[in-house]
């Protein structure tokens, strides 16, 4: 294969491919049962949870916060019923905890926006709210 089009000393133009698929529609992928989110989702301090068996969570709910100086909180992508929280093998080969949650179907919205008019907000309110928000 002969490399062409290089930006830069040693960079080449790697083919993508898109042609496989950028005429194709997008579709949905089915909706999980059950889901293990991690507390820990970052190179910062690991989220404690914010809730406890049986506990209804919604989408977009904070299930997870830490208040260490690199952190971010965790949210839900599901709703649904908190199963359990347990330790999960992570990515990097430690263990963390998860909360495992069985979805509901009805994707149910755990937050409402408050303030549509962003200008009038001061630069630590934005910032909050989008921290908040994940």
């Amino acid at each position: 294969m002969a490399l062409k089009n290089l930006s830069f000393k040693g960079g080449c133009d790697v083919r993508d491919y898109k042609s496989l698929t950028n005429k194709k529609p997008l579709e949905n992928g089915p909706t999980p049962d059950v889901v293990r989110i991690h507390l820990s989702q970052h190179t910062g301090q690991i989220c404690k949870p914010l809730v406890k068996v049986n506990d209804e969570v919604k989408v977009g709910q904070k299930i997870g916060e830490s208040d260490a100086f690199i952190s971010s909180p965790v949210h839900s992508s599901i709703s649904g019923k908190d199963l359990k929280i347990e330790d999960v093998l992570a990515a990097d080969g430690t263990y963390s905890q998860a909360v495992v949650i069985e979805n509901d179907g009805l994707d149910t919205l755990g937050y409402e926006v408050k303030n549509n008019d962003y200008k009038s907000l001061s630069e630590e309110e934005i910032i909050d709210l989008v921290r908040e928000a994940g």
